[in-house]
């Protein structure tokens, strides 16, 4: 395996076991907003390390499609904590009949969620997800839907530098779910926590945006 990308799984599982330690640490959540909030960043964090294993056992076109799905559950974990409203997550918790297959109530589209995010949220967490949405919403299309990017990397081996920066950019993504998770916790003891993980992971996120 190229060396690169070598170094970047080794960091990658490193930072995965500190988000599990401090996740492991946090309180359980209060409130149906907090509960949701945290197992959907929980759910964001499963689809950053299956990143990692997929690439690891050469299934990059899954790992590759897998990017939208994180994105999608990290964009979801912020709104349910603080851009849905009360009566949204009451209908989302409200239990269906057994036989009834279909989702309870669906969220706003994407962009919606963004802009109840920009109002809502601290600012970093908004210009975060916008930042990464508009480098990459289309190749992220392609590849849930069988695209031209899904069959180019089908048939042509993924660049080293390419991997690197899919793992680099899931890191990122379960990062910023551990940070929503801790501000869904609001456990005081985890106070300076994230910005700890986050100095001592440098080399497995994305570069730190210029104050």
């Amino acid at each position: 395996m190229d060396q690169r990308l070598q170094s970047m799984i080794d960091m990658s599982f490193k930072l995965n076991d500190e988000i599990a330690l401090l996740v492991g640490d946090a309180k359980a959540p209060v409130g149906r907003r907090a509960v949701l909030a945290t197992a959907m960043c929980t759910v964001a964090i499963d689809h950053g390390s299956g990143q990692r294993l997929l690439v690891m056992t050469d299934h990059v076109v899954t790992a590759l499609a897998l990017v939208r799905v994180q994105f999608e559950a990290l964009i979801r974990a912020t709104w349910m904590l603080h851009g849905a409203t009360d009566e949204w997550l009451e209908r989302f918790t409200t239990p269906k009949a057994p036989e009834d297959n279909d989702e309870t109530v669906m969220g706003p589209p994407v962009q919606s969620m963004l802009k109840a995010i920009d109002t809502s949220a601290p600012p970093f967490v908004g210009k975060m997800l916008r930042e990464f949405k508009d480098a990459t919403w289309k190749p992220m299309n392609s590849f849930v839907h069988g695209g031209v990017h899904a069959v180019v990397n089908a048939l042509v081996d993924t660049p080293p530098d390419k991997l690197v920066s899919l793992l680099r950019n899931a890191n990122g993504m379960s990062f910023l779910a551990a940070q929503i998770l801790v501000i869904a916790s609001n456990d005081p003891s985890l106070a300076g926590c994230i910005r700890s993980i986050q100095m001592a992971n440098v080399g497995a996120l994305p570069p730190l945006a210029s104050p």
